[in-house]
């Protein structure tokens, strides 16, 4: 994690705006089926 934290402020702040799409979108794909389920 050394390199983490030799990142700046808004490298940080950019890191974690792209984990959290990547967190959004992965629970997005997975939860399709069952709201497709639930809807149809």
């Amino acid at each position: 994690m050394d390199w983490y934290k030799n990142m700046t402020d808004n490298q940080k702040k950019d890191f974690n705006k792209v984990l959290i799409v990547c967190a959004s979108g992965t629970v997005l794909i997975l939860l399709m089926p069952l709201l497709s389920k639930l809807i149809f």
